[in-house]
């Protein structure tokens, strides 16, 4: 078995915004596809649960950008 790649990373979706984009002055912008990249660098994540408080269909272009980065999204 393999315990090397086992790390799991748990994103709270609001709090990245509220954190980045948000930001009173100079807001960041997040490249998901990056930080995806970053965190199973960083952390050997085998994978990256991106965690959203509800659906709104208006917002469907999102999900689908931050599932392409390869995280596994949860309402």
């Amino acid at each position: 078995m393999d315990l090397e790649n086992k790390n799991v990373a748990y994103i709270d979706g609001q709090n990245l915004y509220m954190a980045t984009a948000k930001r009173d002055n100079d807001p960041w912008k997040i490249n998901l596809e990056r930080f995806r990249v970053y965190l199973q660098k960083k952390y050997n994540i085998s994978k990256a649960l991106y965690f959203l408080g509800y659906l709104d269909d208006s917002q469907q272009v999102l999900y689908e950008n931050i599932q392409s980065a390869g995280f596994i999204l949860v309402f």
